[in-house]
């Protein structure tokens, strides 16, 4: 069985060496006989990320280097699964931490397991001045805070389980083409989230069997930014952006205003008022600030769609 990991990255030079360190340390473990090779992505990045890279490919011919022009996350994922070969595909982020023995795991699960997208399970790194009210509210935060995080079980997803992330997940290529590359209108990059997302839905619409491995861990570190209101506003924002997009995907037919589905207008000014009465209740002001960024998010997100068509009918 061929194995291709893929890391996209963009002027994180410093991150990245640390995790193409960690599979440098359990590559050496890696039998001889087992086909691998692992392509970094570079997307448009000006820091030393080439010469990080030259390095590891100088130890390891196994490590091999892509620059994509084209910005964006997803355009850099899907040049990477173009410019590769293996039966499966494993995904990582360029700031995880690996923990042994992932990519022993990763090839027990190519042996062992019967599966068309895999799960690994995600656990946050924090910091030693980690604010007691970020790990109080875990799993409120969980978004701007990678977080993914069932236990130590292999089990299929259901509904009650949250979707993969895509800093740790392991596909057969043939269910990916199957359903598609990523969707080149979401991503880092691209102003929203949501493209792991939105490839683990279109994986369980297709019928495709998608599993949770607790037992593929890699550890997530949290920076600083994260653990503040404004990230979380932020990423909220970009979240609803998602949630627009995959509306307009789906062509639903909303009274609007502007362009902007009504609905939204009174969401919004509830969710003022919710922030305002919630303003010294951590808990509450979460969920307030939740539900109101990405009531912006999505105006946000379906406005831009409006001026986009109407541009392109001018």
């Amino acid at each position: 069985m061929h194995l291709s990991i893929i890391i996209a990255t963009c002027n994180r030079a410093a991150f990245l060496k640390t995790v193409l360190s960690c599979l440098k340390d359990q590559l050496k473990d890696c039998p001889e006989d087992k086909n691998m090779e692992v392509m970094i992505v570079d997307n448009r990045s000006v820091d030393i990320t080439r010469e990080v890279v030259r390095e590891f490919i100088e130890q390891d011919k196994r490590f091999k280097y892509l620059y994509e022009s084209q910005k964006g996350k997803t355009h850099a994922l899907n040049s990477g699964i173009s410019r590769t070969s293996g039966e499966f595909i494993a995904f990582l982020d360029d700031d995880v931490l690996l923990e042994k023995p992932w990519l022993g795991q990763v090839f027990y699960s190519m042996e062992n397991y019967q599966f068309d997208a895999m799960g690994g399970r995600i656990i946050p790194e924090y910091p030693r001045e980690t604010p007691r009210w970020v790990q109080e509210n875990a799993g409120l935060l969980t978004g701007p805070i990678v977080r993914h995080d069932h236990g130590d079980v292999v089990e299929e997803y259901n509904e009650t389980m949250d979707a993969f992330w895509g800093a740790n997940i392991l596909l057969r290529r043939e269910a990916l083409m199957s359903v598609g590359l990523f969707n080149t209108k979401l991503g880092p990059g691209l102003g929203t989230y949501g493209e792991d997302t939105d490839l683990y839905d279109r994986l369980k619409q297709k019928g495709k069997k998608v599993i949770y491995n607790g037992r593929l861990l890699i550890k997530h570190p949290v920076e600083k930014e994260r653990m503040s209101l404004a990230y979380f506003a932020k990423w909220k924002i970009q979240a609803g952006r998602y949630y627009a997009q995959m509306d307009l995907s789906r062509d639903l037919k909303l009274k609007t205003i502007g362009g902007v589905p009504r609905y939204l207008f009174p969401r919004l000014a509830r969710g003022l008022v919710s922030m305002a009465g919630s303003i010294f209740q951590r808990a509450s002001l979460l969920k307030s600030m939740s539900r109101f960024f990405i009531s912006l998010g999505m105006t946000q997100g379906y406005y831009q769609a409006r001026s986009i068509r109407g541009s392109q009918h001018a």
